[in-house]
């Protein structure tokens, strides 16, 4: 005569085959949103091959990180702020680009807002900023050189690594 199991038995084994399946679901779909998230964040070029190129559309800027930065003055002689200059390294990407916070609008327009080597090679925002916003310039390579943000008479230290 065979025993019949008691249902509550059958029951616990069923919600352990369940929770069990469950949890091979829940690792599949971790590992592949991780795989997903590193190919998302992964850059497209390197070195050179990223100078002239935007940091966000390269994927350089993921892993970005400010250096330096120096305070925008209305004027010469003033000490009102008007914005702040930066300095952003990235390192996966061995490049540098500027980027501008401009909060207010300087006394004088059309001044360059660039990046530059200590050989001269630079990078220039498209057009002069001279309204408040956000703004960056195109990375250059520069890993042996030393390189500084530069927007009217105000550049960040310079930084070689």
């Amino acid at each position: 005569m065979k025993h019949a199991r008691q249902p509550h038995l059958r029951s616990l084994e069923l919600l352990q085959r369940i929770l069990m399946l469950g949890g091979v679901v829940l690792a599949i779909a971790l590992s592949l949103a991780v795989e997903q998230a590193s190919a998302a964040t992964k850059p497209t070029c390197y070195g050179d091959y990223c100078s002239g190129k935007n940091p966000y559309q390269t994927g350089c800027a993921a892993s970005g990180y400010r250096w330096g930065y120096a305070n925008v003055k209305a004027g010469y002689s003033t000490k009102y702020t008007v914005g702040r200059l930066e300095l952003w390294i990235s390192r996966t990407c061995a490049t540098r680009w500027a980027r501008l916070i401009l909060w207010d609008t300087p006394e004088a327009s059309g001044y360059v807002f660039s990046v530059v080597q200590s050989d001269g090679y630079k990078q220039q925002h498209a057009w002069q900023p001279d309204e408040p916003g956000t703004y960056y310039t195109n990375q250059i390579y520069s890993r042996s050189k030393c390189s500084y943000a530069r927007y009217a008479g105000f550049r960040t230290g310079c930084t070689v690594w």
